[in-house]
């Protein structure tokens, strides 16, 4: 199988197919009711080329921000902001003929990732390098999840990022997929 498009992978990574995410929500008051009050919140526009806008706010300024944005004809979704100062690697991997090939990186800057690709923070790995670092920093059911998503789309790349802690949806979980991609 293969994932042509961006708008074909928002819907599958939406709907929770594509392994674990950050929780999400498209109208403010479902942020509100179901968000940690002591969280933060990321405001991220979709629809657009490039990725838009991306506003990181407290809980107490959902609803304002909402407003705002809704002002400013923005289509957007609400998700509940990366622990990014717990990071521990950022990076894409596919399969290729030897093994996996990717880039990655010891990165804590919440960058997105064709930031930190092009200021230099990932680098270019492959084979048992790659194996040992998913191996040392992705937790074992996060990396069962990874070559199931590799399995199913063998022709893509697999955007992710591996915490020190608990993340997403997935209880159990420390890496959040953020990409499956064959475009």
């Amino acid at each position: 199988m293969k994932i042509r498009t961006k708008a074909e992978f928002f819907k599958l990574w939406e709907a929770g197919v594509l392994g674990n995410k950050l929780r999400t929500w498209r109208q403010w008051d479902d942020a509100v009711f179901e968000g940690d009050t002591r969280g933060m919140f990321g405001f991220r526009e979709i629809g657009k080329a490039g990725g838009g806008k991306f506003e990181i706010v407290p809980y107490g300024q959902i609803q304002l921000t909402a407003i705002r944005w809704d002002a400013e004809h923005r289509k957007f979704i609400i998700c509940e902001a990366a622990p990014d100062h717990r990071g521990l690697i950022q990076g894409e991997v596919c399969r290729l003929v030897g093994g996996y090939h990717g880039m990655l990186g010891f990165v804590r800057n919440g960058k997105r990732m064709r930031d930190s690709i092009r200021d230099g923070d990932l680098k270019v790995v492959s084979g048992a390098q790659v194996t040992d670092l998913l191996n040392r920093f992705m937790d074992p059911a996060s990396r069962d999840d990874l070559d199931a998503l590799l399995d199913l789309y063998p022709d893509a790349t697999v955007e992710f990022t591996c915490y020190e802690i608990p993340v997403g949806c997935i209880p159990g979980r420390s890496t959040i997929f953020w990409e499956v991609r064959n475009y």
